[in-house]
């Protein structure tokens, strides 16, 4: 990952699925080599801008940059994928704005406090950072996925406005987490992902 060049190594097209409806990818620790995998909906022809919107997947372990986050939110022992959204587009969907106190939020909802830049997607598909009820929650080892876990933006309504990305498009995949591991050849974790076109 480097934002300043706009070149991201791992990055979903649909030109990827010409062969089968499904595609595999390894991450490796994002704090060993700022690894992610981006996946823009699969209609969009994506350039690398990071201006735009996509799911972003990221291997978590506890060290390192993560190394504040795993001590503070009680992680130390967490070996997981963070999901999230990215909408950093350069412009205003519809015509819904929320302002608090020095900033101001854009949004397709006009029920929500407005679209996040980033967003984590919380496993237990209920955004439990955003809502009045839950405001003062941390981030917690069961808002990560593992090994066996799989995510479809269309259930996660809490996240995405009846299923769909910002840009009102369907996502059109299914990210299945295949297995998170030790490689003890470079002493680094490893996640295999797989991605079904839907």
């Amino acid at each position: 990952l480097n934002i300043g060049k706009t070149v991201f190594s791992n990055v979903i097209n649909k030109d990827d699925f010409t062969n089968s409806n499904t595609v595999s990818y390894t991450l490796e620790e994002f704090v060993e080599n700022g690894d992610v995998l981006l996946i823009p909906s699969k209609n969009i022809d994506y350039n690398g801008n990071p201006f735009d919107e996509y799911i972003m997947v990221e291997l978590f372990t506890p060290k390192k940059l993560h190394e504040f986050d795993s001590v503070s939110y009680g992680l130390s022992d967490t070996i997981g994928i963070r999901i999230y959204h990215v909408n950093a587009t350069m412009r205003l969907v519809e015509n819904y704005y929320y302002d608090y106190g020095d900033h101001t939020y854009y949004s397709n909802k006009s029920n929500d406090y407005g679209a996040q830049i980033i967003e984590l997607i919380q496993k237990g598909k209920v955004n439990e950072f955003q809502d009045d009820e839950h405001i003062n929650n941390r981030l917690s080892s069961e808002d990560f996925f593992y090994a066996g876990d799989s995510f479809d933006v269309s259930e996660y309504d809490d996240f995405f406005y009846n299923g769909m990305m910002d840009s009102g498009d369907e996502f059109g995949y299914i990210i299945n987490i295949k297995s998170i591991y030790l490689d003890e050849t470079t002493n680094t974790y490893k996640v295999e992902i797989e991605i079904t076109l839907k």
